[in-house]
């Protein structure tokens, strides 16, 4: 602050007084002495007056969305996530509505901006969690019911796409049709899973090994033979092998 014309003023426990035109550092939540100053008229400096300053408004209270990891700040706050949390640091960004990321077990420091008639905020650090623990077995396929079985409603999966972690996340259910994972037997489909984030981890980081999906095999090759002679009964079918399953309809179909 700045003493006005014929004003001065002090901070306790100081003897100097200051005078209009010097600006004079001040603490939230202190106080200072001013005083009408001594003239050169011979007119002596008055009594001091003590001034209580404002406290700082207590820190915001924002939260980390574990899901979308990070946490979204606005216009009203200022952030750093490369500080220590003190005012003086120099990485302080105002913040636009936006979600700003922040790693996981990494510290993202916030306050309130000043107004016109209060100081910054108190510093909210906001610390974010750790990854939760990746899944230590992955989901099996069981080929006659084309689902898959030991996923839970906990984990996620993504589709590998190209991509050796997946830009998309869907959460999983208990025995999943393999349809759920754009699989319709015409190509093989790579599949990772996740532990999905809960109010006090991110989510973790995908199984190291993927569950590739493959696609159907290719229908068998059987032919029809006929009868040589007509009532002779020596027709048949060729091409079945072990593992090939048929069924019998009547003429009906």
């Amino acid at each position: 602050m700045t003493a006005s014309n014929n004003y001065e003023v002090k901070l306790p426990g100081s003897d100097t007084w200051t005078g209009s035109g010097t600006a004079l550092s001040i603490t939230p939540g202190g106080n200072f002495q001013v005083r009408h100053a001594a003239t050169e008229n011979g007119s002596t400096a008055s009594d001091a007056a003590t001034v209580t300053v404002p406290a700082r408004s207590t820190a915001p209270a924002l939260k980390i969305d574990t899901e979308a990891e990070g946490v979204e700040i606005s216009n009203g706050y200022y952030y750093d996530i490369t500080g220590t949390g003190d005012y003086s640091d120099t990485g302080w960004t105002q913040g636009n509505g936006s979600l700003v990321h922040v790693d996981p077990k990494n510290t993202i420091y916030i306050y309130a901006a000043a107004t016109g008639s209060a100081f910054k905020s108190a510093v909210q650090p906001l610390t974010a969690p750790a990854r939760g623990t990746a899944p230590t077995t992955l989901p099996t396929i069981d080929y006659e019911d084309e689902s898959l079985s030991g996923t839970t409603q906990s984990m996620e999966y993504g589709i590998a796409m190209g991509q050796s972690v997946p830009s998309r996340w869907q959460g999983c259910s208990a025995n999943m049709p393999l349809t759920s994972f754009s699989w319709d037997g015409s190509a093989a489909v790579t599949v990772l899973f996740r532990t999905a984030a809960t109010d006090n981890n991110y989510a973790s980081d995908p199984t190291t090994e993927a569950l590739t999906i493959p696609a159907r095999p290719a229908a068998p090759d059987v032919q029809g033979v006929n009868e040589t002679v007509a009532g002779r009964n020596d027709g048949r079918i060729t091409g079945l092998t072990a593992g090939t399953a048929y069924e019998i309809s009547d003429d009906s179909g």
